[in-house]
This record gives C-alpha cells, structure tokens and sequence, in this order.
C-alpha cells in the first residue's frame, strides 16, 4: 500500500518537471522570436536609410547635371548599394515598387534614348523614381499602406517594363539562334581522312602563296 504514494509522488514530480520544462522552452523561444524581430526591424531600418540616401541622391546629380557627371559611376557606388539593401525590406510589395524605382532610375541615368521613350528629361524621370522610393518607405515606417503610384510614374513604369520585355526577347532571340548554329555546328558530318588529309594540303599551299606574295613585296 505504501508504493501507490510513493508511485503517484513520482508521477507528480515527473509531470511537474515536464510542465517547467515546457515552459522553459516555450519562453525561449519566444524570446528568440522577439530577438529575431527585433534583429529584423533594425536591419530594415538601416536598408531603408541607405536606399532613401541614394535616392535623394539621384535626384540631386541629376538637377545638377554637368557634361562631367559620371553617371556609370554613381549607379556603381550609390545605386548598386540601394538595390542591394532592397533584399532586406519584409514587404513583398514594397521590395517590387522600390526596386522597380531603383531600376528605371538606373536606366535614365545611362540610357538617353529611354529618355526619348518616355519624352522625358533625365531630371523627370529620375525625381519621379526618387518620390517613389521616398513616399513608399515612408509609409513603411509609419505602418500604413502603401499609396497608390502617381499617373505619371505609371507612365514611366509602363514604358519601361515594355523597354525591359524587348529587350528579354531580342536575348530570347539571340539564344536561339546562337543554339541553332550550335546545332548546325554540331550536325555536320566528320570528314575523312582523306578529306582532312587535302584540307591540310590546301591550307598548306595557301600558306606558302601569301608567304610568296609577302616576300615580293
């Protein structure tokens, strides 16, 4: 009789070792997720810092445009770093809208006959890339939705996926036909040995006329 109480003693210190356990576990992880979020929060807070400088950035060379502006140049050292930063905001709409910003940004900055495309000045189209960049994180931070694209940024955004669908299909195109003349390469027969024993005879002859030819002159 005296094991029952000694068994049921057993079984209630087990089962209060498994809860304390449990709950052990439970506010581990919990503070893992709030460190992950809070990691993740000052990550985005720092790429939002960086995209928002290039993007002012850009609106600034581009109103102070000379002959000199190096335009190669600062997409390398300030918009390369922006695009990158982009990987790091959570929103899966604010990443396309903000990268897509970045991107026609870059684009009008290199490429003058996109300018033409659009009927823009670099200036346009850059400071429109700018307030889309800006007006977009800034609702982030906030927590509010994100407001709807300007009639003339559509405008520029729609020229330009146009621009970018061409310019995938003429890769599009190119690939097969480098594909189809590797096809064609590799389709030919393999000569002969007899046919490759007069390719080596006329190669040779010819070798020695234009030899002839240089020493006569």
């Amino acid at each position: 009789m005296e094991i029952l109480p000694a068994a049921f003693g057993f079984a209630g210190t087990l089962i209060g070792a498994l809860v304390a356990a449990t709950a052990t576990r439970a506010a581990q992880s919990k503070a893992l997720s709030a460190a992950k979020a809070a990691q993740d929060k000052a990550e985005e807070r720092e790429a939002t810092a960086i995209i928002a400088q290039a993007a002012v950035q850009a609106r600034e060379e581009a109103l102070e445009e000379s002959s000199a502006t190096d335009w190669s140049r600062f997409g390398r050292d300030a918009l390369t770093p922006a695009e990158v930063a982009v990987f790091a905001l959570r929103d899966a709409e604010l990443r396309e809208r903000v990268d897509q910003a970045l991107r026609i940004a870059r684009h009008a900055a290199a490429d003058e006959a996109f300018l033409e495309v659009v009927n823009s000045s670099r200036y346009g189209v850059v400071n429109e890339a700018s307030r889309e960049v800006l007006v977009c994180l800034g609702a982030n931070l906030r927590g509010e939705e994100l407001p709807p694209a300007s009639m003339i940024w559509t405008r520029f955004a729609a020229e330009h996926q146009l621009e970018e669908e061409a310019f995938a299909m003429k890769a599009d195109e190119e690939e097969q036909e480098h594909r189809e003349r590797l096809r064609r390469r590799r389709s030919r027969p393999a000569l002969t040995p007899e046919q490759e024993q007069e390719h080596a005879r006329l190669r040779f002859v010819r070798a020695v006329a234009d030899l002839r030819k240089w020493l006569r002159h």
